[in-house]
């Protein structure tokens, strides 16, 4: 089967999604910019499930909530540097949720695993990131813009 042009294009705005997008925060980029000068984003959205029932629930019927609280971190929300060292920083994108991320890779970016439990705020939570599991989550920036002066 042959692809046309306009299939390929609507291929590539599939897997590269819709929206903005950031460069990933490298090595090259924290030797030249402040942590306080960067805004940190994740590449994709992710949601934390709880892994313990933490709500009671009430009603009957096979689609009732299971009383697992979920956490969503969208690929546009803002993080903030919170600590860091020669080779991690850890970036809060509020809600709770924390991440440390560590430089790695041939590319020299920082990232992070994405499987596993996180604790979010006292709380036990998968990590939910569908055909993304298994693989490391790059840590994205922009820099940070300077409030506008209304004249």
């Amino acid at each position: 089967m042959a692809f046309k042009p306009a299939m390929l294009l609507a291929i590539a705005v599939l897997y590269t999604g819709c929206g903005t997008t950031y460069a990933p925060f490298t090595e090259d980029v924290r030797s030249t910019r402040t942590l306080a000068e960067c805004v940190f984003h994740l590449p994709i959205d992710i949601e934390f499930r709880s892994i313990q029932v933490l709500d009671s629930v009430s009603g009957e019927g096979p689609f009732k909530p299971d009383g697992r609280r979920t956490i969503r971190i969208q690929a546009s929300d803002r993080g903030k540097a919170v600590s860091h060292g020669e080779d991690w920083i850890t970036v809060d994108f509020g809600s709770g949720v924390v991440l440390r991320f560590q430089r790695g890779g041939s590319k020299n970016v920082y990232i992070t695993p994405g499987w596993g439990t996180v604790t979010i705020e006292g709380d036990r939570y998968d990590m939910m990131i569908g055909v993304m599991s298994g693989t490391y989550i790059q840590l994205h920036w922009e820099p940070l813009k300077p409030p506008e002066n209304p004249a």
